[in-house]
């Protein structure tokens, strides 16, 4: 029984109702409102997973599940496996998110789960083939299952690889655009669209300073989206407005920044790396990590992040959603020690299921 919150009490910043709960057997306490985190076994109360009791602040999921999409790992001696790179996992976790991995060739019906049982998704950077691969198959049904229901607004943010996908399945470009930027950190030459956006209309004017002033987007790509790619296709230009382009050392004019036109299909890319500035550290490598690099992706996690606790999740078992957790994973240590270059610190391998 949750009994009407009596009280009102200081807590951090703001006034936070106190409610008195009893369970079978247990004498009743006072404990905080506001999401299940301090509730024990009440996770299912209402119908849905770690929604608050009271509206507001409470109507938040202040536990959002976020899924985070797998690729081919193509390692010497490795089979039928797949990889998350660790650094995505920390940067969603910065924010508050918790980090379920999204196999490669799975069923419909997995894919379908996926989205009803998360918050929103990432479809994150690497390297693969966008027309076969298990990665593209995957982001192409998770794109489907994620807009089948336009009145749940679940968020979908995509990264170098990732933006290049959903750029080719949402349009009818054959192929992208080829840049040289490999290993560069740029400035963004922020559009006037950018004012208005889901995604930059309520940051701080300083975030837009350092993106404007300063090169702390980094790139790590050799296929792009041009401009030109963009201005040809009717699909991209009624989906997306683009909030940034950037130009590569040949005079290539490329799109780096964008969201989705519409708040009911909520997509957000980037051409460039966020979370690298805060979680990969090769010296090689030309990775910004001032402390207004870091800000900059920490913002952009903070952004996608509540957009994800926005979005309503059925219940599910305790049982059932941390067994979904990259928690029951261990990352391994994948960093050069011997001076030579590498791409991540860190990484996940899963055993690609065969049917």
């Amino acid at each position: 029984i949750v009994v009407n919150c009596a009280t009102l009490v200081k807590h951090e910043t703001e006034l936070t109702p106190l409610a008195v709960v009893s369970e079978p057997g247990v004498k009743p306490e006072t404990k905080l409102c506001g999401g299940f985190g301090g509730f024990g076994g009440l996770g299912g109360l209402g119908g849905f997973r770690g929604v608050g009791l009271f509206p507001g602040r409470f109507g938040l999921q202040d536990r959002p599940l976020v899924g985070l999409l797998a690729q081919e790992y193509w390692h010497t001696g490795s089979v039928n496996q797949s990889y998350i790179a660790a650094s995505y996992v920390k940067y969603l976790e910065s924010a508050g998110a918790r980090v379920v991995p999204v196999m490669i060739n799975e069923t419909d019906d997995y894919y379908k789960q996926i989205i009803a049982k998360t918050n929103g998704l990432l479809i994150p950077g690497g390297g693969q083939d966008l027309h076969t691969s298990g990665f593209a198959n995957a982001g192409a049904l998770l794109l489907k299952y994620a807009h089948a229901n336009a009145t749940r607004r679940y968020p979908i943010w995509t990264t170098c690889l990732g933006f290049e996908l959903v750029s080719l399945l949402m349009s009818k470009i054959p192929e992208m655009g080829s840049c040289d930027t490999n290993d560069i950190a740029l400035t963004l030459n922020m559009t006037t669209d950018f004012k208005t956006s889901r995604m930059f209309a309520n940051a701080d004017p300083s975030i837009i300073e350092i993106l404007q002033k300063e090169p702390a987007t980094y790139n790590h790509h050799i296929k792009c989206l041009t401009m030109d790619q963009y201005n040809s296709s009717p699909e991209l230009k009624s989906e997306f407005k683009i909030l940034s382009t950037n130009t590569d050392p040949k005079g290539v004019e490329f799109v780096s920044t964008w969201e989705s036109l519409s708040p009911e299909r909520p997509i957000y890319g980037v051409q460039w790396h966020p979370e690298k500035n805060s979680y990969e550290f090769d010296a090689h490598k030309g990775i910004p990590h001032t402390a207004n690099a870091v800000r900059v992706g920490q913002y952009l996690a903070d952004f996608f992040v509540n957009e994800c606790r926005k979005v309503w999740t059925p219940a599910i078992s305790q049982k059932d959603e941390m067994n979904m957790l990259i928690y029951n994973y261990q990352p391994q240590y994948t960093a050069s020690k011997t001076g030579k270059p590498y791409t991540y610190e860190q990484i996940y391998v899963f055993n690609v299921t065969q049917h």
